[in-house]
């Protein structure tokens, strides 16, 4: 139980501090299809099963909330730092030429 507990919260922190919440859906499917399958060959106990799934899935999201809450705690500002750059290459550009068609506005 513990390495799937380890694995998920991994592989959610990892998801959670690069992608959206939507990513969740495939990674939580593709951990029940593996957890499952190692249950199943495991010749687990039923009950046992159903445990490993929710615990995959509990760890998962678990996972995944602890990095995106990393993710805000170390660069609050996230996408804006970009905007803000695109804004100062765009006031560094150089003005145009209005002398030949004064009443164009860029």
């Amino acid at each position: 139980m513990l390495p799937f507990a380890l694995a998920g919260m991994l592989i959610g922190a990892v998801l959670g501090t690069r992608l959206t919440v939507l990513a969740l859906i495939p990674a939580m499917m593709g951990g029940l299809v593996l957890a499952g399958a190692i249950a199943i060959t495991r010749e687990l106990a039923f009950g046992a099963t159903i445990i490993d799934l929710a615990l995959v899935l509990a760890s998962v999201q678990v996972g995944y909330f602890g990095g995106a809450a990393a993710r805000l705690w170390f660069d609050p500002i996230g996408g804006r730092r970009l905007r803000t750059l695109m804004r100062t290459r765009n006031a560094r550009a150089p003005l145009p030429d209005r002398s030949r068609n004064p009443g164009v506005r860029p």
